[in-house]
């Protein structure tokens, strides 16, 4: 039996996914990239943006009705069953139920090319759930409330990934800060995660800034192993919402935090998450999100139109911005931020950087490499994967880093 998994949303859910194909391995049945060959197709799929539910429900409509059952996973089988279901789906399932699955294969009842076997990077879930409930997000009332995970089996999980060839690592969990197991903190994990034989590089995500602790900014400054990089989403510059979203901190705070990290790790890379079209946003609150950007001049930001989801709180508030109103406000962000983040790539071109060689390029003749701050790089020559060497950047095109081996 041969089975595809197709996954759509955070890194999270493509940590899942693999561990559903290496399950599935296990249990003799055959992973294939050619959805027409598949017997079984997993569709696992978040609901925290409205885009990523549409995107998921068009694509299990696009491929039913075929010889495939179709078993549809993740947290948006929790939230919207029905609608996977009218879409085509087969079996829906918040958990991937394995004995279903052997069912199926005997009758009685995802990989797909984005998710790969060989290998050097591996995603690490280490805290699951949140318990900070913003009015606007559905991951709680899905994921539930924070749980970490006992370090003893973190530390068993890398050290199996990196007999399998692992080498760089991402700590995953929608806020890793939270970490807390019996006393021992997330500072510590990444320290002791980067002590294991064989582990290279190590990065987390994503990071809340209520719960950012200076021990941690210092350890990742302070561990050559540690990628030089935050992702910690503000959301909005304005006051006013931060605390309707219940957030848990002001801009001040925010930037604080912001100057703390650039203090003690002056080219620290900074990414965020920004969100517009919120409800009773105002011109004013939208013009202080665009001057936050502009002050904090993030590397990059992840910006979105706010989307009610279903069983937040949001949803149930007034003055629902009218969606127009968001796209046009989310057009004008993307076009300042876009700006932005070209303007500090051209600032690091013509000089001297370290890269690591994480994968070959699908059209021959370079490789692809991460820098010491989580920068991706296409390098003009191709090596073997988990290589280190110096690198001159030397030209940009669209937002793609060039790089040539020095």
């Amino acid at each position: 039996m041969k089975y595809y998994i197709k996954t759509y949303g955070c890194q999270m859910n493509f940590s899942e996914s693999r561990y559903m194909a290496e399950e599935l391995g296990s249990r003799g049945l055959l992973w294939t990239d050619n959805l027409s060959e598949a017997d079984l197709i997993i569709v696992n799929a978040c609901s925290v943006r409205k885009h990523a539910e549409d995107r998921a429900v068009g694509w299990i409509s696009s491929v039913s009705g075929k010889k495939a059952k179709i078993l549809a996973v993740g947290c948006l089988a929790s939230h919207v069953p029905e609608r996977l279901k009218s879409a085509g789906a087969d079996e829906v399932s918040a958990k991937i139920d394995f004995e279903k699955i052997d069912r199926i294969e005997r009758g009685e009842g995802i990989f797909s090319n984005d998710l790969k076997f060989d290998r050097i990077e591996y995603e690490i879930p280490v805290v699951v759930g949140c318990d900070r409930f913003c009015t606007y997000c559905i991951v709680p009332y899905l994921r539930g409330k924070v749980v970490s995970k006992n370090p003893e089996e973190i530390f068993s999980d890398v050290e199996k990934c990196v007999s399998k060839g692992g080498e760089v690592f991402s700590l995953l969990g929608q806020n890793v800060n939270r970490y807390d197991y019996k006393g021992y903190r997330f500072s510590s994990l990444l320290n002791d995660v980067s002590y294991i034989a064989g582990v290279k590089k190590v990065t987390f995500m994503t990071s809340h800034p209520a719960d950012l602790s200076k021990k941690t900014v210092e350890t990742v400054a302070g561990n050559g192993k540690i990628l030089k990089h935050f992702h910690l989403p503000f959301q909005t510059g304005s006051d006013k919402l931060l605390k309707q979203m219940k957030r848990g901190y002001d801009v001040k705070k925010y930037t604080d935090d912001i100057s703390m990290i650039k203090d003690i790790y002056p080219e620290m890379r900074l990414t965020t998450d920004v969100m517009v079209g919120l409800p009773g946003e105002s011109k004013c609150d939208f013009e202080d999100t665009l001057d936050l950007v502009r002050k904090i001049r993030f590397d990059e930001a992840y910006m979105y139109a706010f989307s009610p989801r279903k069983g937040t709180l949001d949803n149930l508030m007034p003055c629902q911005a009218e969606e127009d109103v968001g796209k046009k406000r989310l057009a004008e962000l993307i076009v300042l931020q876009n700006g932005i983040s070209l303007e500090k790539k051209k600032e690091r071109l013509n000089t001297m950087q370290r890269a690591m060689i994480t994968s070959i390029s699908r059209f021959g003749g370079y490789s692809l490499g991460i820098l010491a701050d989580f920068s991706p790089v296409l390098i003009d020559a191709e090596f073997e994967r988990g290589r280190e060497l110096d690198v001159m950047l030397s030209g940009l095109k669209g937002a793609t880093l060039f790089g040539r081996p020095v």
